[in-house]
């Protein structure tokens, strides 16, 4: 088991057991589950939990967010659930989903699981042709051919991988999977005239990515057919015999053809669209595809493109979202350089290096610019400022590469890769540009920032009966820390909510407020507490205290239980975590803040049980 297997079991437990699960894949940064049934999945238990940055739904999707470290947990979530082999996933009644559904969610499961590597091969193959442009080698050397072999790798032996990957799909074995993507490799049937019933059959196959796909879906179905009739001394060796003897002719003469056939089919229509106005295609595709990323349907468009390149095409659409992660990440820039709150400006920094640097805009659209709508549409309308230069430049996709700065690679043609970068950067100039004008234009600073002269009113106890207040005082004794400085990117970024963290010196946790205890983690570290006004907390006990699976800690309320100010909700051993090893910094945050215009915090160093610890204003 990897470092995240406590997570791992929380969140198998939460999405309705492995039971529930009929398949799990991952993009960059979520979990996307297939659940026989979404209604036993708990929600809002898997939006609280540590490690979690929200749940959506896109059609029959379940996808948990998780960051930039989610194929980490991908890989404990498989192994608590006993899907590290697709052999052992049970069949389960799947839920009724559309022909364009199933489609999109089979082509999901059996290209993205590799994407990070044919990223990585283009990233190769691209400054290999950089290095080579520069003068530094020549296109002779042998260690251009060298890098050259390695980026080619990949694409030249996709259908072995696409084998591999339908067979898990499919549920068939996935070594007769990996044996007709081999076939497909082939060299002595590949660009080679060969006489089969009095016709001539000259195609290639290497590189592709339909026709494997295609010859797997009729294998799968061919191979549960013969293991059901062949007597049991038989069924082991003849099974695969009889599949390969008949799927591997009839995919050579039909099925691979037609495949061809199709693909080139659908890359000619998307060109044609774009052909018919490429600026208008820029502007539409790069706006609306931060509202894709939303519903977690943006893997169609790329899934698309990626197919255009693997099919010989320069593919001119996946140019047109370089900009789109960029323009996201510039308004949240504005914002982080606009405002005076330091909860907000924490949040937004972490929020824009993750853009600058992965290319990953969720904690951007979910933590700053989502939530202030005019925001995310500004954001949208730089997208699509982006998309149209690089429309306008012509910008062009020549090989897979990575995201963000990662993909400048990717657009280096053959005949002047260095003005291919530049034409990239450009675009990557202007959608930081846009962006940064946008949100300086559209982001007012409504935050009080507590440095100034108000900060001596906000120790002062703001009265209850002030309407659109309300007080949030101190469930624990101990020392004020900033939220940013906690030990956990999910709390130090803002992401799970607004407040402060409290360093506790003893083991009592209170009520903050009246209201209704809405979450108890079965660990036991973890309370969600709701006043009757609607302000959400959450008292987390401790950073990663979840392994330790309730000792030392003893929960005194039940889930749906009414509170008062002041009630003890837990008890914990302090110093017997502390020798654990485990740090005890508390946040207390208000989860949803973004109901409320503002969050005053105590300029204090220390604070007592039932002190005013902060006040929300509606």
């Amino acid at each position: 088991m990897g470092k995240y297997e406590v997570l791992a079991k929380e969140i198998v437990k939460q999405i309705g057991g492995k039971e529930n699960i009929i398949s799990l894949t991952h993009c960059v940064t979520r979990l996307r589950f297939q659940l026989a049934d979404n209604q036993k999945a708990n929600d809002e238990t898997l939006k609280n939990m540590d490690g979690v940055v929200t749940v959506m739904k896109a059609g029959t999707q379940y996808q948990v967010v998780i960051g930039s470290h989610v194929g980490e947990v991908y890989s404990d979530v498989c192994n608590v659930a006993g899907l590290a082999d697709n052999q052992n996933v049970q069949q389960k009644t799947e839920e009724k989903m559309s022909l364009g559904s199933r489609l999109i969610d089979i082509m999901s499961n059996i290209m993205m699981p590799f994407i990070t590597m044919m990223s990585a091969c283009g990233i190769v193959k691209g400054i290999n042709a950089l290095m080579a442009f520069a003068g530094v080698y020549e296109k002779t050397d042998g260690v251009y051919i060298l890098f050259n072999s390695i980026g080619d790798s990949i694409f030249y032996f996709l259908p072995i991988i696409l084998g591999y990957t339908s067979a898990k799909k499919f549920k068939c074995d996935i070594y007769l999977g990996m044996i007709i993507g081999a076939f497909l490799c082939y060299p002595a049937i590949n660009n080679t005239d060969i006489a089969l019933f009095g016709h001539t059959f000259n195609t290639s196959y290497t590189s592709t990515v339909l026709p494997v796909i295609l010859m797997v879906a009729v294998a799968a179905p061919m191979e549960r057919f013969f293991k059901k009739i062949l007597p049991g001394v038989l069924k082991a060796l003849f099974t695969p015999v009889l599949v390969l003897c008949i799927v591997l002719p009839l995919g050579f003469i039909i099925v691979g053809p037609f495949a061809n056939l199709l693909a080139n089919g659908i890359a000619n229509v998307m060109l044609a669209v774009y052909d018919f106005n490429p600026l208008l295609a820029g502007i539409v595709i790069a706006g609306f595809y931060q509202i894709m990323v939303i519903f977690g349907i943006h893997s169609v468009y790329v899934l698309t493109t990626i197919m255009n390149v693997m099919n010989g095409f320069v593919d001119p659409l996946g140019p047109l979202n370089l900009g789109t992660p960029f323009a996201q990440t510039a308004v949240v820039i504005a914002v982080w350089m606009k405002t005076k709150n330091k909860s907000l400006k924490n949040t937004a920094l972490s929020a824009w290096i993750s853009g600058m640097v992965a290319a990953v805009t969720e904690p951007a659209i979910y933590g700053i610019t989502l939530p202030r709508k005019k925001l995310f549409v500004g954001s949208c309308v730089a997208a699509s400022i982006s998309g149209f230069t690089a429309a306008l430049l012509g910008l062009k996709r020549y090989q897979l590469a990575g995201q963000g700065f990662l993909y400048l690679p990717a657009l280096m043609g053959p005949d002047n890769p260095a003005q291919d970068l530049i034409k990239g950067l450009i675009v990557i100039a202007v959608s930081l540009i846009s962006g940064l004008l946008i949100g300086l234009f559209l982001f007012k600073d409504e935050e009080k920032d507590l440095s100034s002269t108000e900060g001596n009113e906000a120790k002062e106890e703001p009265k209850l009966e002030i309407q659109g207040r309300e007080n949030i005082y101190s469930p624990m004794e101990g020392s004020i820390m900033p939220l940013c400085e906690v030990q956990d990117a999910a709390f130090s970024s803002g992401v799970l909510g607004r407040g402060v963290a409290i360093q506790p010196s003893n083991g009592v946790v209170t009520a903050p407020f009246d209201g209704t205890i809405e979450t108890i983690m079965e660990s036991g570290h973890a309370i969600g507490i709701v006043s009757d006004q609607g302000c959400e907390v959450l008292i987390h006990v401790g950073m990663n205290t979840v392994q330790l699976n309730g000792k030392y800690f003893n929960s005194q309320v039940e889930q749906g239980q009414k509170v008062t100010k002041g009630q003890i909700l837990l008890s914990f051993d302090l110093e017997a975590i502390k020798k654990e090893g485990y740090i005890l910094e508390t946040p207390v945050l208000v989860t949803n803040a973004d109901d409320y215009l503002d969050l005053l915090e105590l300029e204090s160093e220390n604070v007592k049980q039932g002190d005013l610890l902060y006040t929300v204003i509606a």
